[in-house]
C-alpha cells in the first residue's frame, strides 16, 4: 500500500513585468483630464486605463522635467551663445564653494587639536613662537 505522492505543478508561472508609459500616452491621458467638467470622469479614466490617482501626479512631474530639459536645450537668446555656460559656471562655482568649505572644516579640526595640545602642555595661547620652539627643544 504506498501512498501517491504530491508533485509540484511544473507549469512555469511568468515574472510579473511594469507597465511602460510612453511620453505622447502621458501627454494624452492630462489633456483628457483637463476636458473634465463632471464628477467621476476621472475615476471612470483611471478605471478604464487601469491606473492609479498617484500616476498622474508622477506623469505631470516626468512631463514638467522633459519640458524644462527641452527648454534648457534650446535657448532663447543669442544664436552665438552656448545655453550652458550659465550652468557650467555655477556648476563649478558650487564645487569651489565645497572644497573650500573641506578645507575650513579641516582647519577648524587643526585648531582645536593645538588648542586642546597647549592646554595639555600648559602653554597659552599668547605663547611667542620663540617660547614654543624652546619649550619643544626641552620636551625632546
Amino acid at each position: 500500500m504506498s501512498l501517491p505522492s504530491k508533485r509540484p505543478d511544473p507549469e512555469v508561472v511568468p515574472k510579473a513585468t511594469r507597465r511602460h508609459f510612453t511620453i505622447a500616452y502621458k501627454r494624452r491621458i492630462l489633456e483628457e483630464i483637463q476636458t473634465f467638467t463632471d464628477p467621476g470622469q476621472l475615476g471612470a479614466l483611471l478605471r478604464r486605463e487601469g491606473l492609479f490617482y498617484s500616476s498622474l501626479a508622477s506623469f505631470r512631474l516626468q512631463l514638467a522635467n522633459i519640458d524644462k530639459a527641452t527648454a534648457k536645450a534650446c535657448p532663447k537668446g543669442d544664436r552665438g551663445r552656448s545655453g550652458h555656460s550659465g550652468t557650467a559656471s555655477l556648476a563649478e562655482s558650487n564645487r569651489k564653494i565645497k572644497q573650500l568649505e573641506l578645507k575650513l572644516k579641516q582647519a577648524q579640526m587643526i585648531i582645536d587639536v593645538q588648542k586642546k595640545l597647549s592646554a595639555l602642555l600648559g602653554l597659552s595661547l599668547d605663547t611667542s613662537p620663540e617660547e614654543m620652539n624652546s619649550l619643544a627643544e626641552v620636551s625632546h
